[in-house]
């Protein structure tokens, strides 16, 4: 899921909450509360997700019969559901308890309970065995994952995220990784030309306080026209990133996604590689899909602007335990 841990997901919808009693050692995780859980099933991987991600994760779900898959960061259970719809066992771990009942219930829909199991628990300390799962994945998890890690080694939090999944994977068991791409670039949606909204954008952030956490997520969703863009805070004010070289490998970032605003943390694929590999990973391919290297009906893409042709909003990489 485009977020999937413990990140701010919002929606148009009033309602949020800091939890600042959690028992878990992401520092001040946020509560979804019952709307922002129904935005983030709602929304989903947006329009671009539709074509330039799921049809890319589709490959892992195939021979998954009677395999013991772990889902990372699970949110509300797509994945974990895929699944097991192919025969799978699948444990589903996720820091928000809405997201953990949302996932319950989805299986109860799809009259799946027996074949999954969801957990609150953290995916940087899991408690499994070590060589436990067949596969393992980590679907739009990893831009969730704050630098440094507090409570833990001084390792960063993503190494110790990727060495977690190599501990608890069989030998040769395989894991998914994805996550956002292209941080750099504006995504329109293709009613506006790209210049025309990119001035908007800078003409509309110059008098956002930035002191306030909530003013940020609300002016960042009356942005229109944008899929997708990143945005930071520096020297008081809220910057547009145009540059992904301008942003700094474990920053916190704000991202505007298809209807919804989700404070992050940037890690680029050559990071996010390096440390798959130190955790003992090799890597089987790395899969970065855009309009003009995929198959697709044109009118999937009638709410995407022209960036996508040529631009890869994510990054799918694929690997295995020696």
């Amino acid at each position: 899921m485009l977020f999937s841990v413990f990140g701010l997901l919002f929606f148009n919808f009033p309602a949020f909450s800091l939890d600042k009693k959690s028992m878990y050692a992401y520092s001040n995780p946020v509560s979804y509360g019952d709307s922002g859980v129904l935005a983030y099933c709602h929304s989903k991987h947006g329009p671009d997700g539709k074509i330039l991600l799921d049809p890319y994760l589709e490959p892992f779900f195939e021979n998954m019969r009677d395999l013991t898959v772990l889902d990372a960061g699970c949110g509300a259970g797509p994945w974990s559901l895929r699944a097991a719809q192919k025969g799978a066992f699948v444990h589903g771990v996720d820091i928000q308890p809405q997201m953990i009942e949302r996932a319950k219930q989805l299986l109860v829909e799809h009259g799946l309970e027996q074949k999954a199991f969801f957990e609150l628990g953290d995916i940087l300390e899991l408690h499994f065995p070590e060589h436990y799962f067949d596969k393992v994945m980590s679907i739009n998890v990893i831009c969730n994952l704050p630098l440094p890690r507090k409570g833990l080694s001084k390792q960063n939090a993503l190494l110790t995220h990727f060495n977690e999944l190599h501990r608890v994977l069989k030998k040769n068991g395989q894991v998914m990784v994805s996550g956002p791409a292209s941080l750099g670039v504006v995504l329109t949606n293709g009613k506006k030309s790209r210049e025309a909204i990119i001035n908007d954008i800078k003409q509309s952030v110059i008098h956002v306080n930035v002191q306030n956490d909530r003013g940020i997520i609300h002016h960042i969703n009356q942005i229109k026209n944008v899929q997708r863009a990143t945005f930071v805070v520096r020297n008081e004010k809220l910057i547009l990133i145009e540059n992904e070289k301008d942003l700094m490998v474990g920053e916190k970032i704000w991202r505007k996604i298809p209807g919804l605003v989700v404070p992050n943390f940037y890690y680029p694929e050559e990071y996010c590689v390096k440390n798959l590999e130190l955790a003992g990973f090799k890597i089987l391919k790395i899969e970065r899909p855009t309009l003009s290297n995929t198959k697709y009906d044109p009118a999937m893409a009638s709410d995407l602007g022209e960036e996508y042709k040529n631009t890869h909003p994510f990054v799918i990489i694929n690997a295995y335990k020696a």
